[in-house]
């Protein structure tokens, strides 16, 4: 951002009072500043929380102003917003358009101008998070896939190790592969969307495995999606982390989509609930890495007599999600029972406070007691 000229004062009531040159906020030197904002944004991970914590920042005094200011993050809601950013980007005499490497994107617009012309303004962006909101649901096949110029300008960003697309867009298979095609850089993908189901079988090559760097997946529990993605994810050297979201139905077919690539799990997440199954039963158990499982409460309840964690070896943390509202929701949870079929090596169990309010004390003590016999720790999140 270019520097302006300290404001003069002028007469109306909205100007923002300037900071003489001797207070406290124009005294401190820029590297405390700096300082200041990076703890102020440390624990922030919102892009648009972060855009907003650097203006708030900026109105204290010029000085602040000038420390606030950063080329290299940019988050936009709109797509007139996303064409008036690219004008400024483009404009710019310091070529901030090759220094962004984060960059955030709302829109209403599946195929919006603004976002494709700022795309393709940022050509060395790392972090590219989009999120379509579209109040209607469009289906189309083939090379005209919705929202597939904005696809088409995602093609071209190479560098590109964090990519979440989001929203409620119905998206084709091609789509999925166009943004995940050559992506030796990608170490983070997040993808919660809507993948249309094929209307006629056509003959299909297995893709060529391109994502290798992969360390962390995020995806919605859509079977189409499953079957879109997995294909292109390189054979797993290291670990990685896994979450799925939205419930998948038993008999969808994700969990079995899913199976092959159990033994490299570091990390699991089911936080929306999965209906419990032989299936997940199995995914489950052939996570022979996983050193932390998140899962909630009702695939606790379902799963009552039947899982038994104990040859999850390397499993360190278990932790429990989902609210629950009434003393009936958490009836028969039995995490007693759970505690009592883990690994010798478990160290930590994590439950929604929630539970706290709604239990008995006779069961919070029981599982306090079952926590402090297997010396491990127990904590109300």
């Amino acid at each position: 951002m270019d520097v302006q000229p300290a404001q003069q004062p002028t007469s109306t009531t909205h100007t923002r009072i300037q900071q003489p040159a001797d207070s406290p906020a124009a005294a401190l030197p820029t590297e405390t500043l700096q300082l200041i904002l990076e703890l102020a944004l440390e624990d922030e991970e919102d892009p648009f929380e972060r855009q907003r914590t650097r203006r708030s920042f900026s109105k204290v005094c010029y000085h602040c102003y000038s420390v606030a200011a950063s080329p290299i993050e940019y988050a936009v809601s709109s797509d007139s917003s996303a064409r008036k950013l690219a004008l400024k980007l483009k404009q710019s005499t310091s070529q901030h358009g090759a220094k962004v490497r984060l960059l955030a994107i709302q829109s209403s617009r599946v195929n919006g101008s603004g976002t494709v012309t700022l795309l393709e303004a940022c050509q060395n962006v790392e972090h590219l998070s989009i999120e379509l909101e579209s109040p209607r649901t469009t289906r189309s096949g083939g090379s005209g896939a919705f929202g597939h110029d904005i696809y088409a300008a995602m093609k071209h960003l190479r560098r590109i190790r964090v990519l979440e697309f989001l929203g409620c867009a119905h998206i084709t298979r091609q789509v999925v592969a166009e943004m995940v095609e050559n992506r030796s850089a990608l170490q983070f993908l997040r993808i919660h969307a809507t993948v249309e189901r094929p209307q006629c079988v056509l003959p299909w090559e297995a893709p060529t495995p391109s994502v290798a760097a992969l360390r962390h997946l995020d995806i919605s529990g859509d079977v189409e999606l499953a079957r879109a993605l997995l294909p292109h994810l390189a054979p797993f050297r290291t670990t990685f982390s896994l979450i799925v979201r939205r419930d998948p139905l038993p008999d969808s077919g994700v969990g079995s989509l899913l199976l092959p690539f159990a033994p490299h799990v570091h990390d699991f997440a089911a936080p929306d609930g999965w209906l419990w199954s032989s299936t997940l039963r199995s995914l489950l158990l052939n996570m022979k890495n996983v050193h932390t499982l998140e899962l909630h409460h009702s695939i606790i309840k379902d799963a009552h007599l039947v899982l038994k964690l104990h040859p999850l070896a390397k499993l360190r943390e278990l932790i429990i999600v989902g609210v629950a509202t009434s003393a009936e929701d958490c009836a028969g949870l039995h995490v007693e029972w759970l505690l009592s079929h883990l690994s010798p090596f478990f160290e930590r169990l994590r439950l929604p406070r929630q539970l706290a309010q709604l239990w008995t004390a006779a069961e919070t003590k029981t599982v306090e007691d079952r926590a402090e016999q297997s010396q491990f720790e127990f904590v109300w999140t």
